[in-house]
């Protein structure tokens, strides 16, 4: 009986372990997803802010692109398309609605905020540039969240329309996000851009990545002022 006893106590401490060691992981995830989320927001605004100011084109976001590749060669996040992309997000998420405020006035609905820290790079970016209606995209986040759809899943479902076939008909605005699922985060573990916060993690600590973008950034900018102006559209990624 003692041993009994014993074999079911240690298997209840292995679930009770396992269990919080999963709950770390999943939180592991989740915060490094938000600081890569905050950190492109920062880098799109810093992006925005010289353009209007120096008028740079797309040769020059090629060169930042290309500079910051080097210093940080395992990193893919910084590809010209990609930042043009952070550009992208920092105007849809600028001035009144940000990425850490709640949108209450934009989506008439009370204590709504859109869930957009909780979403992979990949989910932003394809809501961001699929689905300008508010309500639609705050729709399609919360099914990402509940139901861990993959991007692809998430692009089919905007073509085929789901927000106004089942969304908008039943009215299903929760206003209370769910819980940190289990598909959701291996959806985020799917988006490759996430592997570029470990790797920074790995190779370098905060204080290096910190002054590494600060040194290109300054030796972009001083560069631009060098050289005569020449303005040229960028098409949004």
């Amino acid at each position: 009986m003692e041993i009994q006893n014993s074999i079911f106590n240690y298997a209840a401490l292995l679930k009770q372990v396992k269990a919080r060691v999963a709950l770390a992981q999943k939180k592991a995830i989740y915060s490094a997803n938000e600081e890569m989320l905050s950190m492109y927001w920062d880098i799109g605004k810093l992006l925005c802010e010289s353009q209007k100011q120096i008028g740079w084109g797309n040769n020059a976001l090629e060169q930042l692109a290309n500079d910051l590749k080097n210093d940080y060669p395992k990193v893919k996040g910084f590809s010209p398309r990609n930042c043009r992309c952070m550009i992208q997000f920092h105007k849809e998420y600028n001035q009144e609605l940000t990425i850490w405020q709640p949108v209450v006035a934009k989506l008439e609905m009370s204590n709504c905020v859109l869930p957009i820290k909780q979403l992979s790079w990949s989910h932003n970016i394809t809501l961001i540039q699929r689905v300008k209606d508010l309500k639609a995209r705050y729709w399609y986040m919360i099914q990402c969240l509940k139901s861990g759809w993959s991007r692809n899943f998430l692009i089919e479902a905007i073509n085929q329309d789901y927000y106004h076939t089942y969304g908008a008909l039943a009215n299903n605005f929760d206003s209370t996000l769910p819980e940190i699922q289990a598909k959701q985060v291996k959806e985020t573990l799917k988006d490759p851009y996430i592997f570029d916060m470990l790797t920074f993690t790995d190779e370098y600590n905060e204080r290096d990545v910190e002054l590494g973008l600060v040194k290109h950034i300054e030796k972009f900018l001083l560069e631009m002022l060098c050289k005569p102006l020449h303005k040229s559209s960028n098409k949004p990624c």
